[in-house]
């Protein structure tokens, strides 16, 4: 995909979006998977109401 973007400038992984988020937590964190995914939802939440 690199080389794909290399030869002609076009985005297919991120299509150009303005904003990018990323979830993470400390591998050693017992319920970080699950934290990562509510604070996910939340934002997904959060996102819609703020294209309004």
């Amino acid at each position: 995909m690199s080389d794909h973007y290399r030869k002609t400038g076009e985005d297919v992984i991120l299509r150009n979006t303005p904003n990018f988020i990323l979830a993470i937590s400390d591998k050693n964190f017992t319920h970080g998977r699950d934290n990562t995914n509510f604070t996910l939802a939340y934002a997904e939440l959060f996102a819609s109401y703020l294209k309004t």
